[in-house]
């Protein structure tokens, strides 16, 4: 099975070098000096809590061709920057394309896919769970349990069939979602409260007030209403835990001001500002098509305005 993972960033790094080392048929789509630097050098990712380095030769490719045909494509890009891909992936004739990452707009992108391209293909989207920073010279990742959450619009669970069976053997998890719209909005309803109150120190959660805790958590939930104002069943456990758990709440926000905290978010933040701002827009219109009031969203929000100014 050929797999492509388009995007070396620290995700789609950690994604090619898993595959690699489970000996699959891997390449990896890089630009720029970071794609020299893995053709000269191989892939160096630092694994921050395993307290190892590794370095993989890698097969590493700059652009993608009609005609480069790969049984699964990975795309793992910054939101922001699927708009200049999806043209090349339409363009494509590999059939099975998996989005991982952050997305606002899943079926918009499908649709846009659909439009462009010739031939039917399978779309996916996910999320995977690792995170970090990458320099000049290599990856830092931080990842605790290899997982990927994994579903199709249509909620057709056989479409994830084909992940499952190149993860088969490993110890990667794939976890196939029956709505994975739902599941990507109400990761933005977390995700975004905390991006935006880490604008506020340079991307840092450190040392921030109880009192501004409660308010990101009182803007998670906020977020949580509007996902529900607009027909979709969020999880309600995870919707109990943001308002009846709040000590626990409090600790892992607590935990995102730590070092290993700054690597799952603060470095993300502050390398996606522009990510972030497209995701804050899209998010914005549920908000404003919801009938219900959002104070302390609002209240978080124009950090995220104020720091693109500034960058």
């Amino acid at each position: 099975m050929r797999v492509l993972v388009y995007g070396a960033g620290v995700v789609g790094s950690y994604l090619a070098h898993y595959l690699y080392k489970s000996g699959k048929d891997i390449t990896l789509l890089a630009r720029g000096s970071w794609y020299n630097k893995i053709h000269e050098d191989g892939l160096i990712i630092r694994h921050t809590l395993q307290l190892k380095t590794t370095k993989d030769h890698i097969n590493v490719i700059d652009s993608l061709f009609p005609d480069d045909v790969y049984d699964i494509v990975f795309v793992v890009v910054q939101y922001c920057q699927l708009a200049d891909i999806i043209p090349i992936l339409a363009a494509n004739r590999s059939k099975t394309l998996v989005f991982i990452g952050n997305n606002a707009d899943p079926l918009g992108t499908k649709s846009k896919i659909d439009a462009l391209s010739t031939e039917g293909k399978t779309i996916l989207f996910g999320f995977a769970g690792s995170a970090g920073i990458r320099n000049q010279d290599k990856v830092i990742s931080v990842h605790f349990i290899d997982k990927m959450t994994l579903g199709s619009l249509d909620n057709t669970q056989s479409n994830g069939a084909i992940v499952e069976m190149l993860f088969s053997g490993t110890k990667y998890k794939i976890v196939i979602h029956n709505d994975i719209e739902t599941w990507l909005l109400c990761h933005l309803a977390f995700i975004l409260p905390l991006c935006y109150a880490s604008y506020e120190n340079e991307g840092s959660l450190k040392r921030i007030s109880r009192n501004k805790i409660d308010q990101i958590l009182d803007a998670v939930v906020e977020g949580y209403r509007v996902i529900q104002s607009s027909g979709k069943q969020v999880p309600q456990d995870d919707l109990d835990y943001y308002i009846y758990k709040r000590k626990k709440a409090r600790r892992l926000i607590r935990l995102l001001g730590t070092r290993i905290g700054k690597l799952l978010l603060g470095n993300h933040a502050m390398n996606a500002i522009r990510e972030m701002t497209e995701l804050t827009i899209k998010f914005a219109e549920l908000r404003r098509k919801a009938s219900i009031s959002t104070p302390n969203w609002d209240a978080l929000e124009p950090a995220i305005y104020k720091i693109q100014s500034l960058h």
